[in-house]
């Protein structure tokens, strides 16, 4: 009977161990280049500017610095990003509308770390780096919105915490 206690001790310190190295580590180049190719489908009050890493109710009615546009919405619906794709120059703002009925927490690749856009990771969530990364870092309600502005080239995936299958790509030029 200890002996069976000794060896599963052992087996949970395993897989503890296990856990914590692959939940502390940041992403290998692989990893990194996966979050560059895969592909698939703050509070503020409305009429306020939308800012990076902020959120509002309803739909987002910040006023343009001349680099963001009307255009550069995606929609959060019920079967996904629309659109699944979007294209925007360096320095644009995006921001994500919630109009599924559920939360959703965009993020950027890879789950679950949302390390792959330079300088994100989730373990910044909750503290002054916050409004820096490519995360919500939380889940946005129906009806409210979240925005980040993309200084970073490149073709940058991202997806739903909440619902990790749901993925986009936002190319930055």
């Amino acid at each position: 009977m200890r002996k069976g206690f000794i060896i599963g001790l052992v087996v949970v310190l395993v897989v503890l161990a296990v856990l914590i190295v692959f939940l502390t580590r940041g992403p290998s180049p692989s990893e990194k280049e996966l979050g560059n190719q895969i592909s698939g489908p703050g509070t503020i009050m409305a009429g306020e500017e939308v800012e990076q890493g902020t959120s509002t109710k309803g739909e987002s009615s910040g006023t343009s610095s001349g680099t963001d546009t009307a255009k550069n919405v995606v929609e959060i619906t019920p079967s996904g990003f629309s659109p699944s794709v979007l294209t925007i120059k360096k320095g644009e703002r995006v921001t994500w509308i919630n109009k599924a009925g559920r939360e959703s927490w965009p993020a950027s690749a890879i789950h679950p770390t949302h390390r792959v856009y330079p300088g994100s990771d989730i373990n910044k969530c909750g503290t002054s780096e916050e409004s820096l990364i490519f995360d919500a870092c939380r889940g946005i309600p129906p009806g409210e919105s979240w925005s980040f502005t993309f200084n970073e080239v490149g073709s940058w995936k991202y997806h739903d915490h909440l619902q990790a299958s749901v993925t986009g790509t936002i190319v930055v030029e």
